[in-house]
């Protein structure tokens, strides 16, 4: 039940934030077509990419800052994705070389207690 209406609100919402060079992390299940300069990056690669990333890099997350340079981007957009990661805390400080100085991380994860999501546990839907 991952791809609700609110994911639309979400993904304009990130991209009215996300600014300059942007990294979104996760993007396999659900690329933001409201990036702009966006760079995909996830473990599984997407069958088609959307016009609005300039390239896709496939990776781990916990390995994050080996796939780009010190200071690459202006923003990163982790869509819920860090509940997911074996070791956030490895992710977080490889986005944290990655970022630029002023740069900005945007972390969006499920709200276990959105309406759907409680129903659906209740049913033992996914």
């Amino acid at each position: 039940m991952r791809h609700h209406i609110p994911d639309k609100k979400r993904l304009v919402l990130l991209g009215k934030l996300g600014y300059g060079e942007v990294l979104d992390v996760g993007c396999h299940d659900l690329q933001n077509p409201y990036l702009k300069n966006g760079v995909g990056f996830d473990r599984l690669r997407p069958e088609k990419i959307l016009l609005n990333y300039k390239k896709f890099i496939q990776g781990g997350c916990e390995g994050i800052d080996t796939f780009f340079s010190t200071s690459s981007f202006d923003t990163i957009v982790a869509g819920e994705i860090i509940e997911h990661i074996e070791n956030p805390a490895s992710f977080l400080k490889g986005c944290h070389k990655i970022l630029k100085e002023d740069g900005r991380l945007l972390v969006t994860t499920p709200n276990h207690y959105d309406l759907f999501i409680a129903i659906g546990s209740l049913l033992f839907i996914k």
